[in-house]
């Protein structure tokens, strides 16, 4: 998928990140971080899989993620976009 880094890794020296994103379909991801929250950005919307459940996210649609719980997107239509804020930065990888 497309990201778009915001800058906010750099000014707080990893301490935060927060990239814009257009998930990739059924790629598992997980973080080890403090928090991932991930918020809709545009009218288009897509289906956060998380915890044995859906979860539509289209504008200003916000989950929070705990540590270590998989997750995937799916249904996601085209033109979805994402904030993905995470402390530290750079704490999610695909599982």
């Amino acid at each position: 998928g497309f990201a778009r880094n915001t800058g906010i890794d750099a000014a707080t020296d990893g301490l935060a990140g927060a990239v814009v994103v257009r998930p990739d379909v059924d790629v598992e991801l997980t973080h080890d971080g403090e928090l991932l929250l991930l918020v809709g950005l545009t009218e288009e919307a897509g289906t956060l899989r998380v915890d044995g459940g859906s979860h539509r996210l289209g504008r200003a649609g916000s989950v929070a993620v705990p540590p270590g719980m998989p997750f995937a997107w799916a249904d996601v239509e085209l033109g979805h976009e994402v904030l993905v804020v995470t402390l530290p930065s750079g704490c999610v990888t695909s599982t």
